[in-house]
C-alpha cells in the first residue's frame, strides 16, 4: 500500500505568512489612510481655499507696520532759538529719568539734577531763559510738578498739579488736564504724545488720530495722521512729526488740520482745514522738506515749536528749523 503523501509543511506556512503580512498591510494601510484623512480634516491647509477681497490699509494696520511708533520717551521744550530742555522719560518701576539744558543752541548742554523723587519724566515746560517746570513721578507713580527758577541748579518742593497737562506715567488712555487728573484722551487708544498751548491741549494717540481739549472735560478729534510719532502746540498752531511717508524715508514735519480752540470751553465742533499757522506764525502753505534718516528708534522723536519755527529731536540728534519746513542739525544731544 502507498503512502500518502503529507503536504509541505514549509509552503503552507509560507502562504499562511504571506496572508497574513497582506491583511497587516490592507489594515495599516486602511488605517493610515484614516489618519491621513483625519489629518486632513483639521488642517488649515486643506481647508479650501475662499476668495477675499483685500480691504484698504486702514490707519491702525498701518501704524503696527511702522516699528518707530511708540510712546514717546524723549520730554522736549524750547524757550527760543538758544535755550532748549531734553529730558529723558525713565519710568516709576526702573527710573531713568534725565533732562539737560543747552542755552547755546545745542553746542553744549548741561545735565541737571532732578529731585530725588522722580523716576519717571512726563513732561518739560519751559518758561524763561532760567525758568521751567517739570511734570513727573515716583515710586508710586503719583503725577507730581516741580520747578525751577535757576536752569534747573535748585528745585522747589513737589505739588499736585493743578492747570497743567501732562502724559499720564502709567501709560495708558489717561492724561493729566486741568479738569480731571485721568482724562480719557484716547479711549479706543493709547496716549503717544502730549502738548499744550495756553489754550487748549493736544494729544496724539495710538491709532493716528489727534485730538484737542480746553480743559480736559471731553476731547474733539482734529486730524488723522497714521504714520504721526510726535505732536506740538504753538500759538495757535500744532503740527505733527511723521516718518517714513510717501517719498520720504525719514522724519517730515506737517501742520494738523485744526481750528482754533479757545481756553473758554472744550472743542466741539468738527475738523477743519483753516491753516492756524498761517496767520498765527507766519508761515506760507508748502510741502516740508524731508530729514533724511536711516533708522528712527521707536519713541525716539520729539518736536517742540517756538515762535515760527521748532526744534526736533530723532535720538540723540538735535535739528533746529526757522520755517517748520527745513531742518538742519543743531547739535548732538549729551549728558554734560
Amino acid at each position: 500500500m502507498s503512502k500518502r503523501q503529507r503536504p509541505n509543511g514549509g509552503s503552507v506556512w509560507l502562504n499562511l505568512g504571506t496572508i497574513v503580512v497582506a491583511v497587516i498591510l490592507a489594515v495599516a494601510t486602511a488605517a493610515g489612510f484614516g489618519v491621513a484623512l483625519s489629518k486632513r480634516a483639521d488642517s488649515p491647509r486643506a481647508a479650501r481655499p475662499v476668495p477675499t477681497e483685500v480691504a484698504a490699509t486702514s490707519p491702525s494696520s498701518q501704524r503696527a507696520a511702522n516699528a518707530a511708533i511708540a510712546p514717546v520717551a524723549t520730554v522736549l521744550a524750547a524757550f527760543d532759538d538758544r535755550t532748549v530742555w531734553v529730558g529723558r522719560g525713565g519710568s516709576c518701576a526702573k527710573g531713568g529719568a534725565q533732562v539737560s539744558i543747552t542755552h547755546d543752541g545745542g553746542l553744549s548742554w548741561s545735565k541737571r539734577t532732578l529731585p530725588g523723587a522722580v523716576r519717571s519724566l512726563t513732561r518739560v515746560h519751559a518758561t524763561g531763559a532760567e525758568a521751567a517746570f517739570i511734570v513727573g513721578a515716583g515710586t508710586d507713580c503719583q503725577t507730581r510738578t516741580w520747578g525751577t527758577g535757576d536752569a534747573g541748579s535748585s528745585w522747589s518742593d513737589p505739588q499736585r498739579p493743578s492747570e497743567t497737562w501732562a502724559r499720564n506715567p502709567k501709560g495708558g488712555a489717561t492724561v493729566v488736564s486741568p479738569a480731571d487728573p485721568a482724562s480719557p484722551a484716547c479711549p479706543d487708544s493709547s496716549v503717544v504724545d502730549l502738548d499744550a498751548n495756553t489754550d487748549a491741549g493736544v494729544v496724539l494717540c495710538a491709532n493716528g488720530q489727534i485730538l484737542t481739549s480746553g480743559t480736559g472735560k471731553s476731547w474733539a478729534p482734529r486730524d488723522q495722521k497714521p504714520k504721526a510719532v510726535a505732536v506740538a502746540a504753538g500759538s495757535g498752531a500744532v503740527f505733527a512729526a511723521e516718518v517714513n511717508t510717501s517719498g520720504c524715508t525719514g522724519v517730515r514735519v506737517s501742520e494738523v488740520q485744526m481750528q482754533a480752540v479757545t481756553n473758554t470751553g472744550d472743542a466741539t465742533s468738527p475738523p477743519t482745514t483753516l491753516r492756524e499757522s498761517d496767520e498765527v506764525s507766519g508761515t506760507t502753505p508748502s510741502t516740508p522738506s524731508c530729514l533724511s534718516v536711516e533708522k528712527v528708534e521707536a519713541g525716539s522723536v520729539a518736536l517742540a515749536l517756538v515762535g515760527k519755527g521748532g526744534w526736533l529731536t530723532v535720538g540723540n540728534d538735535l535739528y533746529r528749523s526757522d520755517d517748520l519746513k527745513r531742518w538742519d542739525k543743531a547739535g548732538t544731544i549729551s549728558a554734560g
